[in-house]
């Protein structure tokens, strides 16, 4: 009888037309007056919880990336801690050769002495908040006992995170001819760590998935940091953070990192909330004293232009449940989407894969049960790590009762001549 009654999954998909929220170079409908004036060479900004490209401008050419490599790893140290393979208040030793590498006066740096030892916990503070060079590579040489072993997990860990044309070298992102004994083996001098913006909101997207309290050091504006003879203050290079010279309140930065060199000019990753939602910013290549500038722009067009549009999709799609006294079950999102659009402009979200968690899924079914998930998605909107949308899932609109078995079977006979 069960095979009799066996239920056919179909799906239908809801056809909608919307404009399309993101400013790719073919559709600068978002930011069409800010993406001329902005200096970046390359640049994108995105939803952190759903991937959804808000603006974009060549996000997918590999160009240095400088002192943001340190947030891969700072992921790497914040994981072993979280692993119980490295503890916050563990003591790390300096080599003569980073002892060097600190003293370097063209380079950013705490300085930091052989004859100290220093905490996880305070060398990571100085390397998030200071950029300091020498204490994120002593840092990474602690942790997988080589600075090539180190190199070797980040190159994996963004791999691993579908990112395959990351160049990466050294935990702080300088040249290598700049990091002492700690260059990687086989590589050139004058090579750095390069990676797209694309690539790079992926990497901020993981790390705040995941470790969120991240934000709990890029979001301090001055700190100090104890050199064993000193309490040294120190002050971060993100200056759209409250108290620093581009703080302006209607941009809510709390984070996250900047980076700096002769190849890359001027980078910036940048999060924050924009519409209630965490947004995502990265530049590469601004030009001198504009990657805040260039922040702003983007950020303020997101907050002009673009507006939030939160739905649940009642009854706009629906799968088949023979077993159902109504067959064509109804469906709505298990969660409100938040979904960003152009001002002034409306439509429909497409939904599309419609798939039944269980394709034996049978009738009485209770409203509050999800049974489907899907992808809901605008025209030609693109997002951070799939084109197929914002993956939700579904629950009916209101309680399924079952049909009789007449019905059923009645609809069992129909399937086989259909």
């Amino acid at each position: 009888m069960k095979k009799i009654f066996a239920i056919v999954a179909s799906f239908l998909m809801m056809m909608g037309s919307l404009s399309p929220v993101l400013a790719a170079e073919n559709n600068p409908s978002v930011v069409e007056t800010t993406a001329s004036n902005i200096t970046a060479k390359s640049a994108i900004a995105v939803d952190e919880n759903t991937g959804q490209v808000l603006y974009s401008k060549d996000p997918n050419t590999v160009r240095p990336i400088a002192s943001m490599s340190k947030v891969i790893a700072a992921y790497l140290i914040m994981k072993s801690v979280k692993d119980g393979d490295m503890t916050w208040n563990q003591k790390v030793s300096i080599s003569k050769s980073l002892e060097t590498v600190s003293a370097n006066n063209e380079l950013t740096n705490v300085p930091l002495s052989a004859s100290q030892t220093y905490t996880v916990r305070n060398l990571l503070n100085a390397s998030l908040i200071y950029s300091a060079n020498a204490a994120i590579l002593a840092l990474g040489k602690a942790q997988a006992g080589s600075s090539e072993k180190f190199v070797d997990e980040m190159r994996t860990t963004v791999k691993n995170w579908g990112i395959k044309d990351a160049k990466l070298y050294n935990a702080a992102g300088l040249l290598e001819n700049q990091v002492g004994d700690e260059k990687y083996p086989g590589t050139s001098g004058e090579v750095e760590n390069e990676m797209s913006a694309k690539d790079m909101a992926v990497v901020v997207t993981h790390v705040l998935k995941e470790f969120p309290e991240i934000l709990n050091i890029t979001k301090i504006q001055k700190s100090t940091f104890n050199t064993g003879t000193e309490e040294l203050e120190i002050t971060n290079h993100n200056e759209l953070l409250k108290g620093a010279a581009q703080f302006e309140a209607k941009y809510q930065v709390d984070g996250l990192k900047t980076g700096t060199s002769e190849k890359a000019g001027e980078d910036f990753s940048a999060t924050g909330t924009v519409n209630g939602r965490r947004v995502i910013s990265v530049v590469l290549g601004s030009n001198e004293n504009q990657r805040f500038a260039d922040t702003k722009l983007i950020w303020n067009a997101l907050m002009t232009k673009l507006t939030i549009l939160n739905t649940t999709l009642k009854g706009q799609t629906s799968v088949k449940i023979n077993s159902a006294k109504t067959a064509k079950v109804k469906l709505e999102l298990a969660q409100p989407l938040s979904y960003w659009v152009p001002k002034g402009q409306g439509g429909e979200l497409q939904v599309s894969g419609v798939k039944l968690n269980n394709k034996k899924q049978k009738a009485p079914i209770k409203h509050s049960k999800i049974i489907a998930a899907a992808n809901v998605k605008s025209g030609k909107d693109q997002f951070l790590e799939t084109n197929r949308g914002v993956h939700v899932y579904l629950k009916p609109t209101k309680d399924v009762e079952s049909a009789n078995v007449f019905v059923q079977f009645a609809r069992y006979v129909s399937n086989l001549f259909n």
